[in-house]
This record gives structure tokens, C-alpha cells and sequence, in this order.
């Protein structure tokens, strides 16, 4: 998934469709001097993707990021982000790439978004179809 190239700020594609208990990886991959998230609540975890690199800017709130991405969180647990990004020495263009996967354990429509652009129009539906097969590595069973 990227931002497109549209000059709007928007995920592309903007709806995912999966299976429960399949392995997702998303990489999200942005190309404008904005910075960015990406932020699914499933109800395992909390999964965050922070596209912002030094240098960047949060066009709303004109906030320059100072640090580079930091604040990954994956399943509520923070962890370093494995984030890749090269700019332009005058911040004319950045090409910010990082990657999250997670296994999907129950079905439903989960809204993925940018904290800073929501409001805009920056998120997507990450639609889950169940799965009968699935079972999950942590079910017990009884018998009788």
C-alpha cells in the first residue's frame, strides 16, 4: 500500500481483503515530504507503522519531525520501527517504506488510518472473511 502519487493524501489501495488466520505483511510505503502512519485496531493488538523521518512535515498542524520514526507498535508492545527512507537534500521528495505482519484472528471490518490525515480522508477497511478451517494456536479442546 502507498499514497498514490495523486497529490491527495490516501492509502492505495484503501480496502484489504484477507482470511481469518491468514499471515498479513503490509508494507506501507509513502512518497511525499508528509509524514505519515498506519494504524490497525485489531482485537489482539494495536498495529502502528509511523512513516515520519527528520525533516518531514505534518502539512496540518506544520509540526517539522526532528526524529526519525521510533514508535512502531505492534500488539501494544513499542518496538524500534524498521522503517527505510532516503529524501531529497532539500525535502522536495521522500520515499518512506516499513513493514508490519500479523495474523488475523476473527473476522469483522477494521478501519486502518493516518492519525494525522484521517480527517481527510486518509484511511482504509481491512475486511476480514471467516474462515472455518482457522484455529487458532491457542484454543484448547475437550472431550467427551
Amino acid at each position: 500500500m502507498n499514497t498514490g502519487n495523486t497529490g491527495q493524501d490516501m492509502f492505495n489501495p484503501n480496502q484489504i481483503t484477507v482470511n481469518q488466520g491468514d499471515n498479513v505483511s503490509v508494507t506501507f510505503e509513502d512518497n511525499d515530504t508528509d509524514g505519515h502512519t498506519f494504524e490497525v485496531l485489531l482485537p489482539q493488538g494495536l498495529y502502528i507503522l509511523n512513516n515520519s523521518l527528520p525533516g518531514e512535515t505534518n502539512h496540518l498542524t506544520m509540526q517539522n519531525f526532528t526524529t526519525p520514526a521510533d514508535n512502531c507498535q505492534i500488539a501494544s508492545t513499542v518496538i524500534p520501527c524498521n522503517t527505510v527512507g532516503n529524501c531529497a537534500p532539500d525535502m522536495s521528495a521522500c520515499n518512506v517504506t516499513s513493514t508490519v505482519s500479523f495474523v488475523v484472528t476473527q473476522p469483522g471490518i477494521y478501519r486502518f488510518f493516518c492519525l494525522y490525515h484521517q480527517a481527510l480522508g486518509m484511511y482504509g477497511f481491512l475486511i476480514v472473511l471467516p474462515n472455518r478451517a482457522y484455529m487458532p494456536t491457542n484454543s484448547t479442546s475437550t472431550g467427551s
